[in-house]
């Protein structure tokens, strides 16, 4: 058997994976090239693109999900797609493509609307509330079919966590996100959805 790497096995094997990184590299590279600056966040994409709540609450709906795709630096970007490649292989792996899909979009959303309710009142950029959608289902979803293996995704998550800390980090976007991951992966266990 060949050990070689096979992108296109791995590509027809993990297609929401590849999609979903592929959208945040695409778009951090665009975001780079407009300021050349891969270590600050990029105003002119801030001002057109990021979370911002009066914005929203004046119209610009949009910002609810490309706000997911913009980041505010190299290693801002690096660790959300690094942690985003971890939980999305094994939620895929475990209930296939449609459920990525719909954990990260919807719990990113879910995360950047708990933020436009609740607060905090700043500039709102970045995956870490899908990213940690994606956590929780994955989650959820090991706790019911593979316990053991629960505890490995948590203590990646304390590590993701710390990453992502600091002291204009969103939080309650990031506990949106999780608990509407915890949620949705319940609801998808229960009802057997995305079998």
């Amino acid at each position: 058997m060949s050990s070689e790497f096979d992108f296109t096995e791995f590509v027809m094997k993990f297609p929401a994976t590849v999609v979903l990184v592929g959208l945040l590299s695409i778009s951090y590279i665009i975001e780079a090239l407009v300021c050349f600056d891969i270590f600050s966040p990029c105003p002119t994409v801030l001002v057109l693109f990021a979370e911002i709540n009066s914005a929203v609450l004046q119209g610009q709906i949009w910002r609810l999900v490309t706000a997911i795709f913009i980041h505010a630096s190299i290693i801002h970007y690096g660790s959300n797609a690094l942690f985003l490649l971890l939980y999305s292989l094994r939620l895929e792996e475990l209930k296939g493509h449609k459920i990525v899909f719909v954990a990260f979009f919807l719990t990113g959303i879910v995360g950047n609307l708990v933020t436009l309710v609740w607060g905090p009142n700043f500039v709102s950029l970045g995956a870490s509330g899908a990213v940690f959608g994606l956590l929780g289902t994955t989650v959820w979803i090991l706790q019911t079919r593979y316990p053991r293996q629960r505890n490995a995704i948590i203590f990646s998550a304390f590590f993701f966590f710390m990453l992502t800390i600091s002291a204009d980090t969103n939080i309650v976007a990031h506990l949106g996100g999780l608990l509407s991951g915890l949620l949705l992966g319940w609801v998808a266990e229960r009802y057997k959805l995305f079998e």
